[in-house]
């Protein structure tokens, strides 16, 4: 949406956002097959990633962070998307076991 307003708030969509957003790639059936076993991931279907699954997921944080709003979640109503797409991103890291390396990732 470029710099359209009508696009929302920025949020910052990569594969975990992604993943958060209920999207499965090799990666996320890989960890099923770990986790659960392969009859489990066989029933996983592969999505794909293009322009219409990164505005779902930005339309996706936006609607979750006026939810979180709405019910006070946290004692705050003043969650912005990209703050919940941190969340989800952390969360997915702690589900998959992937350590997340801050701050050495930043430097």
């Amino acid at each position: 949406m470029g710099d359209d307003r009508r696009g929302g708030m920025p949020v910052p969509i990569d594969k975990w956002s992604y993943r958060d957003a209920g999207y499965v790639d090799a990666e996320v059936k890989e960890y099923v097959t770990r986790k659960f076993g392969a009859s489990e991931a066989a029933r996983l279907k592969l999505d794909s990633f293009g322009e219409d699954q990164y505005e779902h997921c930005v339309r996706h944080y936006a609607g979750l962070a006026n939810e979180l709003n709405r019910i006070g979640w946290l004692g705050a109503n003043d969650w912005r998307p990209h703050q919940v797409e941190a969340i989800g991103r952390h969360s997915m890291h702690v589900q998959m076991g992937v350590e997340f390396p801050w701050p050495d990732m930043l430097f």
